[in-house]
């Protein structure tokens, strides 16, 4: 996150979080974003962050697509 161009770049994890607390070792973590398995589109997901539509599977979160390396724009003033 670059906090004064706004943007985010995604990248691959080196490793995995340290978590100490209960349900430790119980999650499935994803490393890669590519790997992001879409799921069923809902009126709440049927955006992405950018504002294109997007068709009826998509990943979950505010970003459609997750690619590594690709810089996100995150000023709203940006938009399209």
């Amino acid at each position: 996150m670059d906090t004064e161009k706004l943007t985010l770049e995604l990248k691959k994890a080196d490793r995995l979080p340290e978590m100490r607390h209960h349900g430790t070792g119980r999650q499935n973590y994803i490393t890669e974003p590519e790997k992001v398995l879409p799921v069923k589109a809902s009126m709440e997901t049927a955006d992405a962050f950018d504002g294109d539509a997007r068709g009826e599977r998509r990943v979950p979160g505010p970003f459609a697509v997750l690619e590594t390396g690709r810089i996100y724009e995150l000023d709203p003033r940006k938009r399209k």
